[in-house]
């Protein structure tokens, strides 16, 4: 996507071990530290979790937070992600045992736009 400029002047991230490689091919734009991004239609996460919890936001928004939750049972996903942090090692995270609707992706889908 970088190579084609489709990044160019949009936020986005990607994994935190893959940063510096990155921004050594691709200098500008940069990527942010955050576990997601969301600008416009592009969605963009650090990948892993990070990557479930976004797929559930976008679940609780178009089938509601009910059903988010249902889901997350079902992949047997503990979800511990704070609103908007850094990237970091998993050793160093904090503890919270509650379903948080990643907030960058709270708008993104409406029922308007499923095919």
């Amino acid at each position: 996507m970088a190579r084609t400029g489709f990044l160019k002047g949009r936020m986005f991230t990607l994994h935190r071990k893959n940063q510096p490689g990155f921004v050594e091919d691709f200098p500008d734009p940069a990527p942010t530290p955050q576990i997601a991004e969301k600008d416009g239609d592009l969605l963009t996460c650090g990948g892993g979790v990070t990557a479930t919890e976004m797929m559930l936001s976008v679940i609780a928004q178009v089938c509601g937070e009910d059903f988010a939750i249902a889901v997350s049972d079902m992949c047997l996903n503990a979800p511990d992600v704070a609103i908007h942090i850094e990237q970091r090692s998993s050793i160093a995270k904090p503890s919270v045992h509650a379903l948080h609707v990643f907030w960058p992706f709270a708008d993104y889908v409406t029922i308007s736009r499923i095919p």
